[in-house]
């Protein structure tokens, strides 16, 4: 059905004439229905700023469709045109490599998905972390060497970008950016370095990596594709992840109110039943981290401990405790240097 708006008598051949005529109305509206096809809407997040419980928001609109998370990671760390070093943080083993998973590939994984989602009447919703699909000439040149020199193509992708505003920074093709709904997660660039080196220096014991680290503190990428999007006239929203939390309902209401026509506030749910299971990426990066406690949730989980104003003072003698004193001055440049990007973008939040 792609490009094609149904007439009323195609739609009315599609059902059969036997059936009482109430039920030929339901069938035809149903089927006039997919052809006017929602945006779809893509939570381009950053780690750590809550975008999973936005999308798990979302999830429970009957009009949205279940988050597609991380289409592209595979190609980003394990395919042919994979941007991972070999032998850092959040690269593979050898035996994972994929030659399948391209970036064209994956993307056309995706847009099967959409078209799926349609057929059922639902609008389709992506998260997936900004820097997965950020001109690898965009991010070298804010930190060099932060990705192998691999610059991915994807059917109608734009030259490497210039240094005109204009020019699209992403792999992703700019006819694409401009057919989605973009969605923006940040949060105060304190608590989502704790959060993010709880998990990487905690949870997986992971030696320090420089750049890695850097690369995932910083919301250059997140202010790049935003201020893309400002100069391309396109309206591109911006959640912040403790605001999220601190009042879900009055901002999951403003969100709906700007996703578009069919996406009333009033049908995102606060309560929920646990989800039976968490996707694993893969062996060194399992999902239950990140989610667990969100998929056991049934609602909104509320850490007021969380949500005080973050004192980076405070902040530096936690991390010289847990990491030492050469980690926790690292860390702090890289808060500091976040928080120009952080109040630029979070003069544009909800």
């Amino acid at each position: 059905m792609r490009g094609h708006v149904c007439s009323r008598a195609e739609v009315l051949a599609l059902v059969s004439n036997t059936k009482p005529i109430h039920e030929l109305r339901l069938e035809a509206s149903s089927l006039i229905g997919i052809t006017q096809r929602h945006p779809p809407i893509y939570i381009f997040s950053h780690p750590r700023t809550r975008s999973n419980l936005l999308a798990r928001l979302l999830e429970t609109h009957p009009q949205i469709a279940d988050a597609i998370l991380y289409p592209h990671r595979a190609a980003h760390i394990k395919g042919p045109e994979r941007r991972v070093k070999d032998g850092t943080l959040f690269a593979v083993k050898p035996e994972e490599l994929s030659p399948v998973h391209t970036y064209q590939y994956c993307h056309d994984e995706m847009q099967a998905s959409f078209e799926a989602m349609y057929e059922k009447g639902l609008i389709p919703l992506v998260k997936e972390h900004v820097i997965f699909t950020m001109s690898t000439s965009v991010v070298n040149s804010q930190i060099p060497n932060a990705l192998k020199p691999s610059y991915p193509v994807i059917a109608d992708t734009e030259k490497p970008p210039s240094t005109n505003p204009n020019s699209n920074p992403m792999i992703l093709p700019a006819s694409f950016l401009a057919s989605i709904t973009p969605i923006f997660t940040i949060r105060h660039p304190i608590p989502l370095i704790t959060s993010w080196m709880n998990i990487i220096l905690g949870t997986y014991g992971e030696n320090y990596d420089k750049l890695a680290v850097w690369r995932s503190c910083s919301f250059r990428w997140t202010r790049t594709l935003f201020d893309y999007y400002r100069v391309s006239g396109k309206t591109a929203i911006v959640i912040d992840g403790d605001e999220l939390v601190r009042d879900t309902k009055n901002q999951m209401e403003k969100l709906c109110s700007l996703i578009g026509p069919g996406v009333d506030g009033s049908g995102i749910q606060y309560e929920w039943k646990p989800k039976a299971s968490y996707m694993a990426v893969d062996e060194k990066m399992k999902e239950d981290v990140f989610l667990r406690v969100l998929y056991e949730s049934t609602g909104v989980i509320v850490n007021e401990e969380r949500l005080k104003p973050p004192n980076l003072d405070e902040e530096m003698t936690k991390w010289t405790e847990k990491w030492g004193v050469d980690v926790a001055n690292k860390l702090k440049d890289y808060a500091q240097a976040a928080i120009e990007d952080y109040d630029y973008l979070l003069q544009y939040r909800l």
